[in-house]
């Protein structure tokens, strides 16, 4: 039995999502962030080495990064489905927006994050990072305007990839998807997959999962009324020595938390995937 081991308000909840959409049959173990640090819990880190999530055990194999699981599962479980191969067209596409999402979108969500934390930056560097992000999106608007899916006319799994960058991502790194209509339109399409709405239920209840420009909040199913609006940002300032809190002004993730209560246990479910 496939057994997919997600962090809640993670990357792996792709790793859900994809197993809805090949139908392929998965046990979902959940792991509940520390309300406090928001980070994963020792017993999550200790799947890996690394500690990082997704992780997924397939009988002997224990196998860690997100793309390398939506490689296997698609090659190994899903028959080839939802992928692209030489030759055929879109597999460029296909290719490029499949490794963009982790390495390029990602990585400069993050960095733009952790700069927006750090004090006495260089206001050049900020700025060089701040574009990149913001080059990033206008790259997937323009993408998103030519074409519904991302490796064109059929949905993939590059989208599998893509989306948690605009939908998720946004809770550690708010953004305002006013100016990007094409995302905007893309993110209703994403939302009207059945398998898409069902693996988000499994993978994280009670979240809403930030499909449009509106307020951006964590599930109250795991983090008490007092602190639901406290970001991640703030665990990262305090590993920071020189890191101060910074409101956000106007955000609607700003206020430090008040009370915060010990790290919710981990649940277990075991889930029969539906197709969508």
């Amino acid at each position: 039995m496939l057994v997919v081991h997600h962090l809640g308000i993670s990357q792996s909840d792709r790793i859900v999502w994809l197993c809805e959409e090949l139908g392929i049959p998965y046990e979902l173990e959940r792991y509940d962030r520390d309300p406090v640090t928001r980070l994963a819990p020792p017993a999550y880190r200790a799947l890996t080495p690394y500690g990082t999530a997704p992780v997924i055990v397939d009988n002997e194999l224990t196998l860690g990064e997100t793309g390398a699981i939506v490689e296997y599962l698609v090659a190994v479980h899903g028959g080839g489905r939802l992928s692209i191969k030489p030759g055929e067209p879109g597999y460029a596409d296909y290719l490029h927006w499949f490794h963009f999402a982790n390495g390029s979108m990602v990585p400069a969500a993050i960095n733009t994050m952790l700069a927006s934390i750090v004090e006495g930056a260089d206001a050049g560097l900020l700025a060089s990072i701040a574009d990149r992000l913001d080059r990033a999106f206008d790259h997937v608007e323009a993408r998103l305007g030519d074409a519904p899916w991302f490796a064109g006319d059929s949905f993939t799994a590059a989208d599998v990839m893509m989306v948690f960058s605009l939908t998720t991502m946004r809770i550690f790194v708010p953004r305002d998807l006013a100016p990007y209509p094409a995302i905007r339109a893309y993110l209703q399409r994403i939302g009207a997959r059945p398998a898409y709405r069902h693996a988000m239920a499994k993978a994280d209840p009670g979240f809403d999962v930030p499909l449009s420009y509106g307020r951006l909040r964590w599930p109250s199913r795991t983090i008490p009324r007092a602190s639901r609006r406290t970001p991640i940002r703030c665990a990262l300032q305090r590993a920071f020595s020189t890191a101060t809190w910074m409101p956000s002004g106007t955000s609607t993730m700003a206020p430090p938390a008040a009370t915060l209560r010990k790290a919710a246990p981990i649940s277990t479910c075991a889930c029969s995937a539906s197709s969508a």
